[in-house]
């Protein structure tokens, strides 16, 4: 082969390797862009909803948590068997509560998360 055709191949070579890593970068990318689009969404729906209570444990029981909420209003928050939680919930904890209400204005906990102290 000639010098010029060694070089031609070589830089279609290239070219063509380089236009192969930008495509799977795109791909990287779309992919990434996608799960944290659909990832937020359900973030607002989870946690934005009128039925999340932040707060601090006033009283624990088997079934039920007495929550004073960041409006430094108590609500009682039920645990069931389905109920997602920490094992030590104890009064003086900071958690948060994601659930349903019922009918009688308390609300049926699905996961309740522990949250860190943080320093003031």
């Amino acid at each position: 082969m000639h010098h010029k055709t060694k070089s031609i191949i070589g830089i279609s070579v290239s070219v063509i390797v380089a236009l192969l890593i930008f495509k799977f970068g795109v791909f990287v990318g779309y992919h990434k862009a996608r799960h944290t689009l659909r990832w937020q969404s359900m973030y607002h729906q989870n946690f934005t909803n009128p039925h999340a209570i932040v707060g601090e444990i006033i009283t624990v029981s088997t079934s039920t948590l007495v929550i004073v909420g960041v409006d430094s209003v108590e609500k009682l928050v039920v645990m069931t068997d389905a109920t997602i939680k920490p094992d030590s919930l104890k009064p003086g904890s900071r958690v948060v509560v994601i659930g349903s209400p019922t009918e009688d204005g308390r609300v049926e906990a699905k996961i309740i998360r522990a949250l860190k102290r943080t320093r003031r």
